[in-house]
């Protein structure tokens, strides 16, 4: 079988079409993370700027100011949920 003829049959057949399709639905690597990270801390303050070095107090406070593709990281210790 030539090549031309192979070609001709997975154009009948519809094989290239559907392996054209399988190939865009391959898995792409994971885009590094750029969106803003928050600290939450029990000895800190909502009136922080969410910082490591300065974080916020509440959990509640966190997801009110934090924005879509941000991370919030809460520390060790109990913090208040209001």
């Amino acid at each position: 079988m030539t090549s031309r003829t192979a070609l001709r049959w997975l154009q009948s057949s519809g094989w290239l079409m559907f392996c054209l399709g399988l190939a865009s639905f391959t898995p792409r690597p994971l885009q590094a993370q750029t969106g803003a990270a928050y600290f939450v801390s029990s000895t800190g303050s909502d009136s922080n700027p969410g910082t490591f070095a300065e974080p916020w107090l509440t959990i509640q406070h966190a997801a009110d100011t934090a924005t879509a593709g941000a991370t919030v990281y809460v520390l060790g210790g109990v913090c208040p949920l209001l």
